[in-house]
């Protein structure tokens, strides 16, 4: 599909303009040149601020989807502006991170109006082949809130387990590469976190504002 792009950060948006995007200099311009209106952003504060420039200046019809891992309160109230200027609203947060991103494999939920969803399905599936539609409203973002809430306590669990380990005598680095091939624990989110704290960092996997948000 042919890109329009914008990032507040102008030095993030060179690789898709060195491949052949156009570059906006706003969110307003760019909504005026599409069709379809995908943002991804940090927090709820974030999303208010951009969407209210690409409502100003989007064409009735352009489906709007947002990503950022955001608040069902604050994602019900662009629904309601956006449907007020004749743009479709749809929610999309995504499941997994900078790896699944490369990798191309992230999970995108989505919810919103279902024609709006239907015509944006084949834009989505470039994103990534797994996408799943759960509803038309709100469905989507609490979704995500209950994947965060699942990934965050076993973050926790994960590194209150390591710490027993280690406290027994076991390194670190054969706990991480137990739990990484056990048939009972395994998955792709603890071995992420496993190479993590091999790094010797301890950091959240969310921002610690984002989870104080979403709680």
């Amino acid at each position: 599909y042919p890109l329009v792009v914008h990032n507040r950060t102008a030095a993030k948006a060179e690789p898709f303009v060195a491949r052949g995007a156009v570059l906006a200099a706003t969110p307003g311009e760019l909504a005026k040149q599409v069709d379809v209106v995908v943002t991804s952003l940090p927090n709820d504060a974030a999303v208010e601020l951009v969407a209210a420039e690409v409502l100003k200046t989007a064409r009735p019809g352009t489906v709007f989807v947002e990503t950022t891992t955001g608040s069902p309160a604050c994602t019900a109230k662009l629904a309601a502006q956006a449907s007020s200027s004749s743009v479709p609203f749809l929610r999309a947060p995504v499941s997994g991170g900078p790896p699944n991103v490369r990798e191309g494999n992230l999970l995108i939920v989505v919810s919103g109006p279902s024609e709006a969803y239907a015509s944006v399905e084949p834009v989505l599936r470039a994103i990534s082949p797994s996408v799943q539609y759960v509803g038309e409203a709100d469905e989507a973002r609490y979704v995500k809130v209950a994947f965060n809430l699942c990934a965050l306590g076993i973050g926790v669990l994960m590194h209150e387990a390591i710490a027993l380990g280690e406290a027994a005598g076991v390194s670190r680095a054969t706990l991480v590469e137990l739990f990484s091939n056990s048939p009972q624990v395994a998955s792709d989110f603890v071995r992420q976190r496993g190479r993590v704290m091999l790094k010797g960092t301890s950091s959240p996997p969310y921002p610690v504002a984002l989870i104080e948000e979403l709680l």
